[in-house]
């Protein structure tokens, strides 16, 4: 295991640089870093790894520290492309002053074959640190899943949770930010999800923010839940689509509408929810989901 607790003075306070783009198979063995300070809010990118360009992560932990950065800034990966991840946490508390800003993972990319996370988790709080609501993003565990436009393969998230809380503007989820065509199983989020000081709020919900589909593909919350209190009104302004469980659930405009699906299933929400423009206990706002033996 590592003791960072000296990254707090490297590079005249801004502490450890993100390890380079990986690709191939890391094994941390279940080892852990603790106490890491990276403080880059200009910098894109940030992470303990920077990038995963392909490959396996597996067993290995931020068990606790500070991480801020600008976009795709994550507390154990900050941008994660065509890659699976296993038994991984972040304990990190994580800041973003732009897009794609997560508990564990700030961006996650794939093109045409589906990849997973499987049994991970986070635990710190994220925040995203900016007077603008055009930037969107903001999940306790992921805070963007992206696609290639063309590709009908899903995203998979499985067996895995989140409990820190979750402050941002647009697309705020306990668990994801904002996504297309990705699965979530057996997944769940407990931290408090609220809008930020002063802005106005869209697409805020206690396990995701936005979920969609585009074009051929496939998005799907299954067996899963939030217990999160969602709050748009007291900090923020506005509060447009909020919901316990999804702030925002729709097929993207340029689907295939005769292929593609969205389907919530078996899924819950607990926490109280306040808002001031579509508002709902499970869903704030919805568009051509299938949602079943769902409750809130």
């Amino acid at each position: 295991d590592i003791d960072a607790t000296a990254t707090s003075g490297w590079n005249s306070g801004a502490g450890f640089s993100s390890l380079a783009r990986f690709y191939g198979e890391f094994d941390g063995l279940g080892h852990t870093v603790s106490n890491l300070t990276i403080n880059r809010p200009t910098t894109n990118l940030v992470g303990l790894f920077s990038r995963i360009d392909g490959g396996v992560v597996r067993n290995i932990g931020v068990s606790s520290g500070t991480i801020s950065g600008q976009s795709s800034v994550g507390g154990l990966i900050g941008y994660m492309d065509k890659a699976d991840l296993y038994n991984s946490y972040s304990g990190a508390n994580v800041t973003g002053t732009q897009n794609s800003v997560g508990g564990l993972i700030g961006k996650m990319s794939y093109s045409n074959t589906s990849y997973t996370i499987y049994k991970v988790y986070a635990t710190g709080d994220v925040t995203h640190n900016h007077t603008s609501a055009s930037y969107s993003g903001i999940g306790g565990l992921v805070g963007d899943i992206a696609t290639n436009s063309s590709n009908n393969a899903s995203q998979y998230i499985k067996n895995s949770y989140a409990t820190g809380d979750v402050k941002g503007s647009k697309y705020v989820g306990g668990l994801v930010g904002n996504g297309a065509n990705f699965i979530i199983e057996d997944s769940y989020a407990t931290g408090a999800v609220s809008s930020i000081n002063g802005v106005s709020s869209l697409g805020i919900g206690g396990l995701v923010g936005r979920i969609s589909t585009s074009y051929s593909g496939t998005s799907k919350i299954l067996r899963s839940y939030s217990t999160s209190t969602v709050d748009a009104v007291t900090l923020g302004t506005n509060g447009q689509n909020i919901g316990g469980l999804v702030g925002e659930a729709s097929t993207d405009s340029n689907a295939n509408s005769t292929v593609n699906t969205l389907t919530i299933e078996r899924s819950y929400a607990t926490g109280n929810v306040s808002g001031r423009d579509g508002v709902g206990g499970l869903i704030g706002h919805t568009a051509n989901a299938t949602i079943s033996n769902s409750f809130a």
